[in-house]
């Protein structure tokens, strides 16, 4: 990596257009950047238009061999929509004055949606602001209430936002409390951009009942069984790993205090878990798994709105498992 590509690896780029002019092209081949930020007056026309431009920025990454881009929008909800044409929400100072958990679920839930189906997978959306600096009104009906202590149990709730957004592999920022400087990102935002790269992950699936799981993975799934032993188990079928291990703690029945999690393995936990397999041939995959009733819901093999083709099916304790196979460049 030369000095121009680690300065591009800490960059996020701007331009002007509905489609990425070939300036741009060639910036990402020879600097390549973390990603880019989109604008509502520079870059966005329509949803459908959105898409078609995020989906030419990716394929021009994964031609240069680059990982997927972060693309980023500032999608607030309330006065600031970055995305022309979605859904017009309340802003987050008229969800924190409802204080209404399911709301803000929800209301997470679909903007999270919306911007996964144009092709955006980072929301500068303010998670954490708190309007406290009368000196700072560019927060203003952004925030959720002007209080880090009273909405207590409301900014819990409203933090709620944050993992639903994520369901959509979209991710929002945590911004600061109140005061100019939210307005500067922080250092630790960027220090994970090194020449160290990510290799792999491995999925931990929590089951109640480890050899009834083992025998789903085998039999109905063709996993091999690698090892066994003392609640874990490791299998693999071609270069898949999943990790299963047993939820059996049972104390979290007849314990005092606040928290029901306390060692990890309490056995509700079993059933939460989950992962997503790339496959190759994800139509003939369906067909073989049709017919064992192990489907996920109505058992739909769909297109979906992030380009993917895929299905899922569930285990014995529920973990959701979803294969995917992305079409061809």
């Amino acid at each position: 990596m030369n000095l121009a590509t680690t300065i591009g690896a800490r960059l996020l780029l701007t331009f002007e257009g509905n489609v990425a002019p070939p300036e741009l092209l060639g910036r990402i081949a020879a600097q390549r950047p973390a990603g880019v930020t989109l604008f509502r007056h520079l870059n966005t026309g329509s949803p459908a238009q959105l898409r078609a431009l995020t989906a030419q920025l990716q394929a021009a990454a994964r031609a240069t061999g680059l990982p997927a881009l972060l693309i980023c929008a500032d999608q607030e909800a309330g006065q600031l929509q970055a995305i022309v044409g979605t859904t017009p929400f309340a802003g987050n100072l008229a969800l924190g004055a409802v204080g209404d958990a399911a709301l803000a679920r929800r209301v997470g839930k679909a903007l999270g949606r919306e911007l996964a189906a144009c092709g955006v997978n980072v929301n500068y959306a303010p998670v954490c602001d708190v309007n406290v600096n009368p000196g700072n009104p560019v927060i203003g009906a952004r925030s959720f209430g002007r209080s880090v202590e009273l909405p207590a149990p409301d900014r819990r709730s409203d933090l709620q936002v944050d993992p639903v957004i994520h369901w959509y592999s979209v991710c929002p920022p945590i911004s600061k409390l109140g005061g100019p400087d939210r307005l500067r990102a922080p250092r630790e935002t960027l220090s994970w951009r090194h020449s160290m790269k990510l290799l792999l992950a491995i999925p931990g699936v929590p089951v109640s009942d480890l050899s009834v799981s083992v025998a789903f993975y085998r039999v109905k799934l063709g996993f091999a069984l690698v090892v066994e032993k003392e609640g874990f188990a490791k299998l693999q079928r071609d270069a898949v790993e999943i990790h299963l291990w047993t939820a059996c703690d049972e104390s979290w029945r007849n314990r005092a205090g606040s928290s029901p999690v306390v060692s990890g393995a309490e056995s509700f936990i079993a059933g939460t878990g989950g992962c997503r397999i790339a496959v190759d041939g994800v139509d003939e995959l369906y067909r073989t798994l049709l017919p064992l009733g192990i489907l996920h819901g109505d058992g739909a093999l769909e297109d979906t709105p992030w380009g993917t083709r895929e299905f899922a099916i569930v285990d014995p304790d529920n973990n959701l498992v979803t294969f995917f196979e992305r079409p061809a460049a």
